[in-house]
């Protein structure tokens, strides 16, 4: 249990850090009230890259969580989004949507391609 909230306390510690160096940036933009939110087809897209390239990185990558959510679940998160106002409330908010590396050059590598090239607004943090 010690182990647990030790993790949970440097994740938090390293969700912060991201947060203030503007890594975690807004994530609840839309095109238009009924497409689907820009997180949503940015996660997907992501995702996608990350599986075609998995063999350039050398560490474990966990997608984010969202993906297995039910759909009332993945509307609560993105509404949860939406609703924070807070510094810490995002951070929570964010974390179904945090791409999880083991290694800081795969997050790296991950970053330049998705969010550098490919212009997408995802979550990331390495561990």
């Amino acid at each position: 249990m010690l182990c647990i909230l030790s993790w949970i306390r440097h994740l938090t510690s390293q969700l912060t850090k991201a947060f203030t160096k503007g890594a975690l940036k807004s994530v609840n933009e839309t095109q238009s009230s009924e497409e689907e939110p820009r997180i949503k087809k940015d996660l997907h897209t992501a995702v996608k890259w990350l599986r075609q390239h998995r063999q350039l990185f050398r560490g474990a990558v966990s997608e984010p969580h969202f993906l297995e959510m039910e759909e009332e679940d993945q509307s609560r998160a993105l509404q949860d989004i939406i609703d924070a106002v807070e510094t810490e409330d995002l951070i929570l908010a964010k974390e179904p949507f945090l791409f999880i590396f083991q290694f800081r050059d795969d997050m790296e590598l991950f970053t330049q391609e998705c969010r550098d090239k490919m212009k997408l607004k995802v979550n990331y943090i390495y561990n």
